[in-house]
């Protein structure tokens, strides 16, 4: 996988034209290219002007993005078989209003298409995939479609418009990339647009802030909701929960940061330390934690050394890693081995596959050899015993590999961890005596104290959580 990841990266960077002015204009016909190699290439230039990037194009420059995202949930999300069985439940009960129209968004009277699919995998909705109420939305496409057809780097890096919670996002393909930093080094794929629709009240790229997660991650089909009176209903309040809390609110006193350091040598200032500041979806579901903590110090010596100081402009900057946004591109030779704050791609939350999901497809550009013979298996026509079998292969498989921080890439394992840290539990008041046969009482607290909105969150009407 090295040797060949090396050789897509030169070709790729000898051919590839995008953004800047500056870049070269190189023709296919000028290089000895086997035909499979120039149908790649040249689909990739041609198409990044009106189609989402496959992300196996952007896996060649920033395959450390693309190795964490491998195993992200976010990209199995339309993959998903308990996804699929759920929207075409959804779609058979509403009669297909949530497959073909019929709902309004809550801020228009326009239909919305694909309600549920158009979140979960915007790119083959994008690409004109029309969600049936007889078959599930996976089942119409090929494997490598399926696996490319959620929510790939090119849905988020060219969202073009600031929406409302429930709307889903609305991306606009192009050669220009959403970025958090302000002054990206110029490469000769892509462009940049550093800071299109500032968060006033933090000063970052809306990119980087949770109003950005909102669009997908508070979820309001247009039906009345019998319990609050609303026009649309409350299926997922994943965005609204973190806005009602203390992560949300730096003048909480229950606010994580308040009194908290950040990066020693940076933001010394004991004024700064005592203030509390806004605890971003990002900050906890694209960054270390909880490997690193809220109240650890970190020094900038010792993990953000050669990284610019303006870059660190928030506490919370402490929690992320560093490393370089892009191992290749880079046009000015004297930048590109410039060390960046930069976000972990895991997405790591309380879901995980539940199915065998191949994370090195990432790296296999469209019409890779071999990527178009998968076929469909239904899972209902498999023994339980050879399901199993094969599930605990993968996720043996999985738990093997780890990132440069040491962490674990498995997203089972990285699950378990967020959630240990998301809340304690304590045994108040112990019996020391009992006597045979009689019940045993015990009060059992369990407190939220580790995650930035309710437990459990999100879809929570279906979710549980089980003490042992």
């Amino acid at each position: 996988m090295k040797g060949r990841l090396t050789t897509w990266i030169i070709i790729f960077l000898l051919l590839s034209s995008g953004g800047c002015a500056t870049s070269p204009v190189i023709s296919l016909d000028d290089l000895a290219l086997d035909p499979y190699e120039v149908r790649v290439l040249q689909n990739v230039r041609d198409q990044q002007d009106h189609h989402l990037v496959a992300d196996a194009a952007c896996a060649i420059c920033h395959p450390r993005q693309a190795e964490e995202y491998a195993t992200a949930t976010m990209r199995y999300g339309f993959f998903s078989p308990t996804f699929n069985a759920l929207e075409l439940s959804l779609n058979q009960l509403s009669e297909g209003r949530f497959a073909h129209g019929n709902m309004g968004e809550p801020s228009s009277s326009e239909d919305r298409e694909a309600f549920c699919s158009a979140c979960h995998g915007p790119r083959v909705i994008a690409e004109g995939l029309r969600v049936s109420s007889e078959h599930a939305s996976r089942g119409q496409l090929t494997p490598r479609q399926a696996r490319e057809g959620a929510i790939g780097c090119d849905v988020c890096h060219t969202a073009s418009t600031r929406r409302l919670s429930g709307e889903g996002l609305l991306h606009e393909p192009s050669p220009d990339k959403l970025t958090s930093h302000a002054d990206p080094a110029p490469n000769v794929f892509h462009g940049f647009v550093p800071n299109q629709n500032v968060n006033t009240s933090l000063g970052v790229p809306l990119l980087s802030t949770s109003e950005f997660c909102a669009p997908c991650h508070d979820v309001r089909p247009n039906f009345p909701d019998a319990v609050s009176g609303e026009r649309s209903l409350r299926t997922e309040d994943l965005f609204s929960e973190w806005q009602a809390s203390p992560w949300a609110d730096p003048n909480h006193p229950l606010n994580p940061l308040r009194g908290q350091s950040g990066v020693t040598g940076i933001h010394d200032d004991p004024q700064h330390i005592a203030r509390g500041e806004q605890v971003t979806c990002q900050d906890c579901h694209m960054s270390l934690y909880p490997t690193r903590r809220f109240d650890e110090l970190v020094r900038y010596e010792d993990a953000f050394l050669g990284v610019d100081p303006s870059e660190l402009t928030r506490k919370a900057h402490k929690l992320y890693p560093t490393e370089q946004v892009a191992v290749v591109g880079h046009i000015d030779p004297s930048d590109g081995g410039r060390r960046r704050r930069v976000s972990t791609h895991y997405f790591t939350g309380v879901s995980h596959p539940l199915t065998p999901f191949d994370a090195e497809s990432i790296f296999e550009l469209e019409d890779s050899p071999g990527l178009e013979q998968l076929r469909w298996e239904d899972e209902r026509e498999i023994s339980e015993t050879v399901w199993r079998q094969r599930w605990q292969a993968w996720r043996a498989k999985e738990a093997l590999r780890v990132d440069e921080e040491g962490d674990s890439r498995a997203a089972h394992l990285r699950r378990r961890k967020l959630l240990q840290a998301a809340a304690t539990l304590s045994l108040d008041q112990l019996p020391r005596f009992t006597s045979r046969g009689e019940h045993l009482d015990l009060d059992v607290w369990v407190e939220n104290t580790g995650a930035g909105h309710n437990v459990p969150a999100g879809f929570s009407q279906e979710r549980e959580v089980w003490v042992a």
